[in-house]
């Protein structure tokens, strides 16, 4: 595992992206490289609405508008923040998928890393 960290410090050095990205608190360049490989060329999404679609975040936009009514913005983001991880710790600790998977999505993913997994095999 070790061996991978160092890879993927080593490509997230050059990366001006990655940089920015861990600018935000609690980002390193591990989970920096996450989220910039995820979205790619920011430039496809005409604006941030669309990408937190595409990323499937938008259900968490009523619990963010219900915080931020009664305690402002930041705390309301702390709030999504701490739900999506609460959610991610049941899962796994259940081992049990989200609840609201788009399925479709989910198998597009899937064979994503398939074909990048056994791609690497080669």
């Amino acid at each position: 595992m070790e061996k991978i960290n160092l890879e993927i410090a080593s490509i997230a050095v050059d990366q001006e992206n990655v940089k920015l990205l861990m600018t935000l608190p609690g980002i390193d360049y591990y989970a920096a490289m996450v989220i910039a490989s995820e979205i790619g060329d920011v430039t496809r999404f005409p604006d941030a609405k669309n990408l937190v679609s595409w990323t499937g975040l938008a259900r968490l936009r009523s619990l963010l508008e219900r915080v931020a009514r009664r305690r402002g913005e930041n705390k309301a983001i702390v709030a999504v923040a701490r739900e999506m991880l609460v959610i991610a710790y049941h899962m796994l600790k259940r081992k049990e998928p989200y609840r609201g998977v788009n399925d479709e999505l989910y198998r597009s993913k899937l064979k994503r890393l398939e074909r990048l997994g056994n791609s690497s095999l080669a």
